[in-house]
């Protein structure tokens, strides 16, 4: 994808006095931990009531204290006995229990998703009297766990998830600005368009972010170490050994290999892709040599923004070529998010293929998921050129006789050509604008969106 740019104005002082006012605007002035314990609270008597064995607790980042203002995200972990529940089907005896209105997730082990207001007490402001309450819509996300103490005990991937929880709040409990140092990482990844664990984005993970300030004790530590990552990064916050042998080849394979402390035999960061390390990696770069507020702003990439990138990268003459850009806009499909973004990135990245497979080679390109909107918007930077009539186009190696013998006869004008057949074909397409309108209506294309509208 393309690089975020922003336009940095002066700055504001020194990292502690921006660390300072950022905190200030990202921490919640509502405890959404004791306004949600009123709707888990309400989960507790239909389990009674039905025999189960289960305790219901609050995780993810609620939990730890490391959650951020504007966030309306709880997670629920449903621990079930192991002793007797141990043989069953833990998504449908959770599924009993729900609110009607709780719709299930598939996953390695279905969980499932309903919406709450709920009234959260905020401050008036420092120095103010009396508070006052604020109606936020939550999104509640029950998965059903075993009660697990031991990562050997694990059934399924979720079942460590609260053990992670526990981790980080043992070490929270012990240094409690850590919170703080995790939010403000939380929000940087945020802003530099390279959190979340999604099939889609391929980023930073919460749990990610938090063994990594764990690992080293601050924000600005942390973005320091990232300054000076270079090929594969291994972290190890085990103290075992063996622990990076115990992660699967396949696991540790990427750019950053994260042996997670409480199961030494996974790799934390396995879902993280090179873009996005890059990403965060330019990003801690430019704060170190420039701290500025700007680094915690979070854009939504608008036409208007790539627009400005694009104007700004064209003046800097970065795509070394007189360049055009064309903007695309797309309606996702019905579904849950992380399914229907995917399948607008498979759509981004066939585009890709195909263009380059017609002779278009992108100069800059990217794409970003709106969830509010359910839309992606897609830039792509080409040459503005007209391409020859025709192009070469490469047959078979001389050695696969019956493919040669084939080629032949279609292409009546074939030769040799390192050690291959090779022939002139006319161009289907000699503009980009001519490939892409032609490329929107694709079958691979339209089936994985609703909608598409290119500029």
């Amino acid at each position: 994808m393309a690089k975020k740019t922003v336009s940095r104005g002066r700055g504001t002082g020194s990292p502690d006095d921006v660390l300072r006012k950022t905190l200030n605007n990202i921490k919640p002035s509502g405890d959404m931990q004791k306004a949600a314990a009123t709707v888990v609270e309400g989960l507790r008597q239909p389990a009674r009531k039905a025999g189960l064995d289960v305790e219901f607790m609050i995780g993810g980042s609620v939990a730890k204290g490391t959650d951020l203002e504007g966030d309306a995200d709880v997670d629920v972990f449903a621990r079930f006995s192991p002793k007797k529940h141990a043989g069953d089907d833990l998504s449908e005896l959770l599924a009993r229990i729900l609110p009607k209105d709780a719709e299930r997730v598939h996953g390695s082990r279905d969980y499932f998703q309903f919406r709450r207001k709920l009234a959260t007490e905020k401050g008036t402001g420092e120095g103010a009297k009396g508070k006052r309450t604020s109606a936020v819509d939550v999104l509640f996300e029950v998965v059903p766990v075993l009660r697990i103490t031991d990562p050997t005990q694990a059934k399924n991937v979720t079942d460590m998830s609260p053990l992670h929880v526990g981790y980080v709040l043992a070490a929270i409990a012990k240094r409690p600005g850590l919170a703080d140092e995790i939010r403000l990482a939380k929000r940087f990844c945020k802003a530099a368009k390279c959190y979340g664990a999604e099939s889609y984005i391929n980023g930073f993970s919460g749990h990610v972010i938090d063994l990594l300030i764990l690992k080293h004790g601050s924000f600005q530590e942390l973005l320091a170490a990232a300054a000076k990552w270079k090929g594969q990064v291994v972290i190890d916050l085990s103290g075992r050994k063996d622990a990076l042998l115990a992660i699967d080849k396949s696991k540790r394979q990427g750019p950053l290999v994260l042996v997670d402390p409480v199961q030494p035999g996974r790799n934390a960061a396995a879902a993280l892709s090179q873009e996005k390390l890059d990403l965060f990696r330019e990003a801690a770069k430019a704060w170190l040599k420039r701290p500025e507020q700007a680094f915690f702003d979070v854009v939504v990439s608008s036409e208007q923004t790539v627009t400005g990138w694009f104007e700004w990268e064209r003046k800097k003459n970065r795509f070394g070529a007189k360049p055009r850009l064309f903007l695309i806009r797309t309606d996702a499909a019905d579904g849950k998010d992380d399914i229907v973004a995917t399948k607008l990135k498979m759509a981004h990245e066939y585009l890709l293929r195909q263009a380059a497979l017609q002779g278009f080679e992108p100069l800059g390109q990217g794409w970003e998921y709106d969830r509010k909107k359910r839309s992606g918007l897609h830039w792509l930077v080409f040459a503005d050129e007209t391409l020859p009539a025709t192009r070469e186009f490469d047959g078979p190696p001389l050695r696969a006789t019956k493919d040669v013998t084939a080629f032949r006869k279609k292409h009546r004008d074939a030769r040799e050509k390192d050690g291959r057949l090779v022939a002139t074909v006319q161009r289907k397409f000699r503009t980009p604008e001519e490939f892409l309108k032609a490329a929107l209506k694709d079958p691979y294309v339209k089936g994985r969106m609703k909608k598409a509208r290119l500029r």
